[in-house]
């Protein structure tokens, strides 16, 4: 009987099926695919999109300063990035809520979920990748190996920090409807 050798055993000829070893491979892993729950609300994009972490952050480099986020209530943002984005391999977000920025006010609500898909604020597979915004440190991210409580990704994909401030007004002792907050990128060890 003729024998082919295929990946790291040895099939039958019969088996010609098998000659290349395609059995021994995972299949590839496109794309998520993307179900957003955010056509609900429309796309806030005064920015203009595509818009990435970098662009948040643009001119300086993520991690080098406080940067705002500004949107309307009753909207969405989606900002994409990879870990070459950021400066370290597990870091923490932290927020400025009381100090927004110029020409906006704070949100009432403030919520970000990480994940592969542009607008996708359905619960996360891990808990942790999804925060409701507070005053200093609200999201840690890690692309090594799994912490505990953090949303741990994988080095090789892209993710969108998606953020959604609330129904308009997001402010509504203010009454206002152009909401803010402010994040920093810092290195954890």
């Amino acid at each position: 009987m003729l024998a082919v050798t295929a990946g790291t055993g040895v099939k039958a000829a019969g088996d010609l099926v098998f000659a290349h070893g395609y059995d021994d491979e995972a299949p590839a892993q496109g794309p998520a695919e993307c179900v957003p729950e955010a056509p609900l609300y429309p796309v806030f994009n005064v920015m203009g999109l595509p818009l990435s972490l970098r662009a948040v952050f643009s001119p300086n480099p993520i991690g080098s300063a406080l940067s705002q986020v500004k949107l309307e209530g009753g909207s969405w943002e989606a900002y994409r990035f990879t870990r070459r984005d950021l400066p370290a391999d597990f870091v923490e977000f932290q927020a400025d809520t009381s100090n927004v920025g110029s020409y906006a006010v704070g949100a009432d609500s403030r919520y970000v979920v990480i994940g592969e898909c542009a607008g996708d604020f359905r619960g996360p597979s891990q808990p942790a990748c999804a925060a409701f915004v507070g005053e200093g440190a609200f999201l840690y991210i890690n692309f090594g190996a799994p912490i505990a409580n953090v949303c741990n990704l994988d080095p090789a994909r892209a993710y969108f920090f998606n953020v959604h401030v609330g129904e308009p007004p997001c402010n509504a002792f203010r009454f206002s409807n152009t909401c803010a907050f402010r994040i920093a990128v810092m290195p954890r060890s």
